[in-house]
């Protein structure tokens, strides 16, 4: 029998995990998350599969990035 992820993207299912973590509370408002790079290696995946999650989770307001200080995830989800 196959995954029900098996023929979704590593980046969707990322991107999924990610907002399901925030929308639960397991990484609450405010709270810095990895820089990307390490993030990335903790997963076991490659940046730019985690740059494509963490950039649509911006766009969607679950995550804003501060140059130079990381990503934190919002205070208004």
């Amino acid at each position: 029998m196959t995954s029900p992820r098996a023929n979704v993207p590593l980046r969707l299912q990322l991107y999924r995990d990610l907002r399901a973590a925030i929308e639960g509370g397991s990484l609450a408002p405010a709270s810095r998350l990895p820089p990307t790079r390490e993030h990335a290696r903790s997963l076991g995946v490659s940046r730019n599969t985690l740059l494509w999650a963490m950039a649509r989770l911006q766009a969607e307001g679950y995550v804003v990035a501060r140059v130079g200080d990381g990503s934190y995830v919002t205070t208004t989800v």
